[in-house]
């Protein structure tokens, strides 16, 4: 049920911030600012965010508690928990990689582990 939550909230993240993409004249970062700090309000945001066009930041900011029952700021230094969120990276990794002729998805494994298996079937 969490991980709903979370994958429909980062959908939810990523169309607002489209609709934004398609209004130029706002400051993006304060618009931004301003949903976050909505969802916070709603209790659906604790954590840090950063959001880039290219090479530009548009907001970065750190909003809530690292510990909500001590009530511990969160800051730069907070670590998270990101379980199976890498998955996805690597994933992408795999796919750029592959785009750049760098390998193939049927490249076995074994040219990096042990194991007999082909790049696709991790996928």
């Amino acid at each position: 049920m969490k991980t709903r939550f979370q994958l429909a909230f980062c959908v939810f993240i990523t169309c607002s911030l489209g609709m934004l993409k398609a209004q130029p004249f706002l400051d993006k970062g304060k618009e931004i600012e301003k949903l976050i700090i909505t969802y916070y309000d709603y209790g659906i945001f604790n954590g840090s965010i950063l959001v880039a066009d290219s090479s530009n930041i548009l907001y970065k900011g750190i909003l809530g508690f690292s510990d909500i029952t001590t009530k511990n700021a969160l800051s730069q230094e907070t670590s998270f928990k990101i379980n199976s969120l890498s998955k996805q990276f690597t994933a992408m990794g795999i796919v750029i990689h592959k785009e750049q002729g760098l390998l193939k998805y049927d490249n076995p494994l074994i040219d990096f582990s042990s194991v007999r298996l082909k790049l696709l079937n991790v996928l």
